[in-house]
């Protein structure tokens, strides 16, 4: 990534597995992450234009992404973003819609303000864990379309006392 929120230009591999980042405050790891969603996504994590997050002092900058899929094969996506937003994914040098990349990379951004959230109460965070499954599985929100239909039935036997 180049120019990024506080990062001028970093290069970081990760190796498979999990990859714990630690450092002291200020010092650019969520940056990093949001980066790696920002690349993925096309999003901001917080809700900014991407257009906003250009380092201080700086025109432009690019996210540059590469992940190996499932089969093995990388799949590399290189966005660019300056003060206006950010330009289309282009992926092995061939521009790709965003759903393209959403199609062969799901990225996942847990912060503590979600992890602080399951504290909630237990509705909140059924709520919130169907929506991560949903974005996860497109097939889940089928599922719990179908289960809240059988509760609302059953609710509805109950109250008229038919069941």
């Amino acid at each position: 990534m180049r120019n990024f929120r506080n990062l001028a230009e970093q290069i970081i591999e990760f190796e498979s597995g999990v990859t714990v980042i630690v450092g002291d405050n200020n010092q650019g790891k969520t940056n990093l992450l949001e980066a790696v969603f920002c690349a993925a996504s096309g999003k901001s994590i917080v809700g900014e234009r991407i257009a906003d997050l250009v380092r201080h002092n700086a025109d432009s900058g690019v996210f540059a992404l590469e992940v190996i899929g499932d089969t093995g094969v990388p799949i590399r996506i290189y966005r660019e973003f300056d003060r206006r937003g950010t330009r289309a994914p282009v992926s092995d040098g061939q521009r790709v819609s965003q759903r393209d990349v959403c199609n062969d990379i799901d990225v996942v951004y847990w912060s503590a303000d979600i992890i602080r959230s399951f504290q909630e109460s237990a509705d909140y965070r059924r709520d919130l864990l169907d929506q991560i499954s949903i974005k996860s599985d497109p097939t889940y929100e089928k599922l719990i379309r179908s289960y809240s239909r059988a509760l609302s039935q059953r609710n509805a036997a109950l109250k008229s006392g038919s069941a």
